[in-house]
């Protein structure tokens, strides 16, 4: 072992003092800016890397971007010279392309320290569409008044007081804080948290581990899931589809119409008004405090998931539940017509007018009037 390690000291050695190459400090620190006339109609489109990125809107007809970059590392890499950074800046037709161009090589030998600062801070007309690609830095955009377009890896994205036709939005890890949006909104993530609040307009998203949560909605919406869990609150929706696997579904204080389906998912809606409301889940529990709506049409199904729905007094509807081996819990005092079996029970209340269906396979149901 001795022999090996000495063998392996005098090999590097003559490595390292035999290659003039080998640097021991790199040190890249720039601040670069430039302008660009635009008008009305035109894109901004900017590919940012690892940067991150502030997006300020103002009154003059020209972008004009401020890029502050510096690179530090110590250690025993590479040619100081094979580290760079330059700005690229290009108008064609339409369309001006920003880009920053960052120079390092793949592979750095025995890093000691390193420090790595990278921001774009762009000032332009807020009637600019924009159209954003990075990888891991932070996007901020405010108080905009066009289309956004942005993807990302693992940096977050904010997103602020925003009146546009479409939103376009795609990520990795990164987390997404969007408040204050009006427009149809397309959001894509992996793993990454997501926050929205105060969207007026239609609304697809399509996440994988992260957690969705969404407050003051208004518009259609229709979120797919697979084991993040997905909340709602104080929105109005006029068609809400949400489908998951193994996250969990809440809603609270919304009225709509919904469909909500999953595996082994636990749905829990409370303070709900649904005219249409359909649940349709695997092994997970599902619990409704459901308040009155015109022409209630409800129908709640699992399959070895319990069931625990609680009525306003007030909702009138033909009751109906079934189940096959779970046991049926019910306890009205003002229902009428009034039939039951060993799996099945069926009543109206306040004279009908609209329809509730609960049926599980495995589980247990139980019904009662108000919380």
């Amino acid at each position: 072992m001795r022999i090996r390690l000495c063998t392996l000291f005098v090999f590097g050695s003559v490595f390292l003092f035999s290659h003039p190459n080998i640097s021991l400090a790199v040190e890249v620190n720039k601040h670069l800016q430039e302008s660009v006339d635009v008008s009305q109609g035109m894109t901004l489109q900017l590919e940012h890397g690892d940067g991150h990125v502030t997006i300020t809107p103002w009154e003059k007809d020209v972008v004009d971007i401020e890029v502050t970059y510096r690179y530090e590392f110590t250690g025993i890499g590479v040619n100081a010279e094979e580290y760079d950074f330059n700005l690229e800046v290009n108008r064609q037709g339409n369309t001006v392309a920003v880009r920053g161009a960052e120079d390092r090589p793949n592979r750095q030998l025995f890093i000691s320290s390193q420090r790595h600062e990278y921001a774009y801070h762009i000032s332009a007309p807020a009637y600019l569409v924009l159209d954003i690609h990075g990888d891991d830095g932070n996007v901020t955009v405010r108080n905009w008044r066009n289309d956004v377009t942005l993807r990302g890896d693992d940096g977050s994205i904010l997103l602020s007081n925003i009146n546009a036709g479409n939103l376009n939005i795609s990520g990795n890890d990164g987390d997404m804080f969007l408040t204050d949006l009006t427009g149809n909104l397309t959001l894509q993530s992996d793993d990454g948290e997501l926050e929205l609040s105060g969207i007026r307009g239609d609304i697809s998203v399509d996440v994988n581990d992260g957690d969705v949560e969404m407050n003051n909605i208004q518009g259609a919406l229709r979120v797919t899931a697979d084991d993040g869990n997905t909340s709602l609150s104080d929105s109005e929706i006029s068609d809400g589809r949400i489908r998951t696997n193994d996250g969990d579904v809440r809603v609270g204080r919304s009225s709509g119409n919904f469909t909500i389906s999953g595996d082994d998912a636990r749905v829990r809606l409370d303070e709900v008004s649904a005219s249409r409301l359909e649940i349709d889940i695997g092994d997970g529990d599902v619990w409704t405090y459901l308040l009155a709506a015109e022409n209630m049409d409800v129908n709640i199904r699992t399959e070895d998931g319990d069931i625990e729905l609680r009525l306003a007094n007030d909702i009138a509807a033909e009751l109906i539940l079934e189940s096959e081996d779970g046991n049926i819990d019910q306890e009205f005092t003002d229902i009428s017509d009034v039939r039951q079996g060993e799996d099945w029970f069926t009543g109206i209340l306040n004279n009908g007018g609209g329809s509730i269906r609960v049926r599980t396979d495995g589980g247990d149901i139980r019904v009662r009037t108000g919380l």
